[in-house]
């Protein structure tokens, strides 16, 4: 038998680190397809399978509810609707609120507003990545039995932001995991690095849970608030949410109302969900008021 010393063996080839140019088209390439995925979004019910901990000024956890929602298209959109709290199925004034609820939006909608996202609760600016960071590749590693490569990305703030995009970059970190054989995102976590405000249309309903107006709230999210997402190729075409997670610090989010001062919303937290059950949406929902 012949014997060779270690240092002859058969070593695996090493790509070699790719340049600049070479990341930054990637980037822009995976950006693209991010973007014309998001229309996938619309075919696919599933279910959101969610845990919110909330935590005391000590940093211990203080309570934590579960709950299970349906993602269902209403009015051609996602809309999140609770089928199971902590376990359990919806009592009956449970499920009737629930159902108000999807009236009320369905009327909002119509109307022309669309003021709960399903997916984009996600602050992470991600179409920004080609033009407004600094975009450095880190390493390859295996994600789920796939190679892939991690790139981190960090806000340009040489300059003084010349538009609004350019000035909601400069407040996130990302570290970005992309599937090269694919050139798409597999997935992204982001970090707030400066405080960020954001303004968000929410609907006002009546007593009887009705769409009745629109006002505007503003959330801020302080310095390190995090959210994360993962995502998985479902039919070998579209590319859904896998599981996800958002963490603020203390006493970061709080809303200024149009007559108040700003307030805390509530105190830390920490949410995470996972997500099963894809089907393909054939046939569009529209509420008819009874």
């Amino acid at each position: 038998m012949l014997f060779f010393p270690p240092h002859l063996w058969p070593q695996r080839s090493r790509a070699a680190k790719p340049d600049s140019d070479t990341i930054t088209e990637l980037v822009r390439r995976v950006v693209a397809n991010y973007k014309s995925r998001e229309a996938q979004l619309d075919n696919y019910t599933y279910l959101a399978h969610v845990a919110r901990t909330e935590f005391a000024g000590n940093g211990k956890p203080k309570g934590k509810i579960t709950g299970t929602d349906e993602i269902m298209i209403l009015e051609g959109a996602p809309y999140r609707r609770t089928v199971l709290l902590n376990g359990r199925p919806l009592s009956p004034e449970q499920e009737r609120q629930q159902q108000m609820l999807l009236e009320a939006e369905a009327s909002a909608r119509r109307a022309g507003y669309n003021n709960h996202p399903v997916h984009n609760f996600f602050l992470a600016p991600i179409v920004q990545l080609p033009d407004e960071f600094r975009l450095r590749w880190r390493s390859r590693q295996l994600l789920r039995g796939h190679e892939v490569q991690i790139i981190e990305a960090l806000p340009i703030d040489e300059q003084r932001p010349a538009s609004s995009d350019q000035e909601y970059a400069r407040h996130f970190k990302m570290t970005l995991w992309i599937d090269a054989d694919e050139a798409q995102i597999v997935r992204v976590e982001s970090e707030v690095i400066r405080s960020v405000t954001l303004d968000q249309n929410l609907f006002e309903v009546s007593p009887d849970v009705k769409f009745s107006g629109v006002h505007t709230w503003r959330f801020e999210y302080a310095r390190g608030t995090t959210t994360a997402m993962e995502w998985t190729k479902v039919n070998d075409e579209a590319w859904l949410p896998k599981w996800s997670s958002w963490k603020t610090p203390k006493e970061t989010v709080t809303a200024l109302t149009p007559t108040k001062p700003a307030v805390p919303i509530h105190s830390p937290e920490q949410l995470t969900a996972t997500y099963s059950d894809y089907k393909k949406f054939r046939v569009d929902t529209h509420v008819v008021p009874k």
